[in-house]
């Protein structure tokens, strides 16, 4: 038997994009810069049933992004007891931003289920 198809919920879609942003970091010489632009594709379903709280899910999305930023910049840098092991040692001594101050997600309809 098939198994049924999953609903990207709100929560993993904001945890997408967190991850897309850590994942997409662009090492400067002294910093490095986050992506600020987020091309989220849901599938028409998802999308449908999302409508209502996309607003929300976009605000959230922001603050999650900004959250993440002010935690990777809280770390302790290279020397430190601490490091993360999400983030290459080569920027771990680099001060994260976004090359903007408005994080922007747009969201798109895609014909395929999946992540």
């Amino acid at each position: 038997m098939p198994a049924a198809p999953t609903h990207a919920t709100a929560r993993e879609i904001i945890l997408e994009i967190v991850r897309n942003m850590r994942d997409g970091l662009e090492p400067l010489h002294y910093s490095a810069l986050a992506p600020a632009i987020y091309n989220v594709y849901l599938h028409p379903d998802d999308l449908d049933r999302l409508h209502g709280i996309l607003p929300r899910i976009v605000q959230e999305a922001r603050q999650a992004l900004d959250a993440q930023v002010a935690a990777l910049n809280r770390r302790p840098r290279a020397g430190g007891r601490f490091r993360s092991s999400r983030i290459p040692t080569t920027m771990s001594s680099r001060a994260i931003s976004s090359s903007t101050r408005n994080w922007r997600c747009r969201r798109s309809r895609s014909l395929a289920r999946g992540r």
